[in-house]
C-alpha cells in the first residue's frame, strides 16, 4: 500500500502540466538507490543511516525535515536525524568527502557558456555556502547539539555564529550573499530560466564566499595533508 502511495505522490508532484512541474522528484536518491525500497520503516532508515549511508547523504540529512505525518513519526524521525548528525566524525575525512562531492557537482551541473556563471554551482555560489554549513554541522554537532535544531541555511549560519564556530562577520557575509543569490535565482525561475547570469554579476559576493570557503574548507583539508 505505502509503495503504491509513494508512487502516486511522486507522479502527482512531477507530472508536467501547462504551468510546468510542481517538483522534480529523483527517487534514485532513496536509500540503496534504484535497488532499494521506495518506502522503509524507521528501523530500516536508522540502520541504513548508521551503517551504509555516504557522507553526502548525511549532508542531505542536515537539510531534511518532516513535511507531513503524525506526531509519532515526526518525533521518531527527528530523533534519528539528531542521532546521525551528532555522530563523532574524523574531521579530515569529512572535509575530504565534502570537497570531493562539491567538485563532482560543479563539474556535472555547473556548465555554462563563456561569460556566464551558474548561481548555484559557481565558485563562491549558493552550493559552496550550503556545503560549508553542512560540513560544519557534521563536524561539530556532537559537541554542539543546538546545530541539529534547524534545517535552513540562514538559521544554521546564525547558530554557527552563536556557538563561536564562525565569526559574526563571516556569517553576515554568507547570509547576505545567499539571500542575494536566492532572490536572483527565484526571479529567473519565475521566468522559466536557469540560474545562470553574466560573469560580471555578483563579483564581490563570489569573492567573499570563496575567501571564507578557503578559510573553512581548504585550511581543514590542508591539515589532512
Amino acid at each position: 500500500f505505502y509503495i503504491r502511495l509513494a508512487q502516486r505522490i511522486i507522479h502527482l508532484l512531477s507530472t508536467r502540466t501547462m504551468s510546468g512541474r510542481l517538483y522534480e522528484v529523483d527517487s534514485r536518491l532513496r536509500p540503496n538507490g534504484n535497488s532499494g525500497l521506495l518506502v522503509m520503516d524507521m528501523d530500516g532508515f536508522r540502520s541504513y543511516q548508521l551503517e551504509d549511508a555516504w557522507t553526502w547523504e548525511h549532508q542531505a540529512l542536515v537539510r531534511a525535515r518532516v513535511v507531513f505525518g503524525g506526531e509519532k513519526a515526526r518525533s521518531e524521525f527527528e530523533s534519528i536525524r539528531g542521532e546521525i548528525l551528532s555522530q563523532q566524525r574524523d574531521p579530515e575525512e569529512l572535509c575530504r568527502d565534502v570537497c570531493e562531492m562539491r567538485e563532482k557537482m560543479r563539474d556535472s551541473l555547473g556548465k555554462c557558456n563563456k561569460g556566464e556563471v551558474h548561481l548555484k554551482q559557481m565558485r563562491g555560489g549558493m552550493v559552496d555556502i550550503e556545503f560549508m554549513v553542512q560540513y560544519l554541522v557534521l563536524r561539530w554537532a556532537a559537541q554542539y547539539p543546538s546545530l541539529t535544531k534547524w534545517t535552513d541555511n540562514i538559521r544554521l549560519l546564525e547558530q554557527l555564529a552563536v556557538e563561536g564556530l564562525m565569526t559574526e562577520r563571516e556569517t553576515e557575509k554568507l547570509m547576505d550573499s545567499y539571500r542575494d543569490y536566492r532572490r536572483r535565482a527565484y526571479h529567473l525561475s519565475l521566468q522559466n530560466s536557469k540560474a545562470i547570469v553574466s560573469d560580471d554579476e555578483f563579483i564581490k559576493e563570489r569573492g567573499q564566499v570563496s575567501v571564507i570557503w578557503g578559510h573553512v574548507m581548504e585550511s581543514a583539508g590542508n591539515k589532512s595533508r
